[in-house]
């Protein structure tokens, strides 16, 4: 890992901001899951066990990621 004046390097992942707050998306599909960083698709993948199952069958619920207490 190498550290820039604003950005750090994480080898075959890619960069991120250094000391400062990242965007971070996850798109959770039927048939792709994918991961955004600042913008710039970092993962997407296929074929995971959740994509074969019936989520009808459930009840819906909130899901809370947050971080510094933004979670309530």
């Amino acid at each position: 890992m190498c550290k820039s004046l604003h950005f750090q390097n994480f080898p075959e992942i890619g960069m991120i901001k250094y000391d400062e707050y990242n965007t971070l998306s996850w798109i959770i599909g039927e048939k792709h899951f994918l991961v955004v960083i600042n913008g710039e698709v970092r993962y997407c993948g296929v074929n995971f066990p959740y994509m074969n199952m019936d989520l009808h069958l459930g009840q819906p619920a909130p899901i809370f990621i947050g971080s510094n207490g933004q979670a309530s």
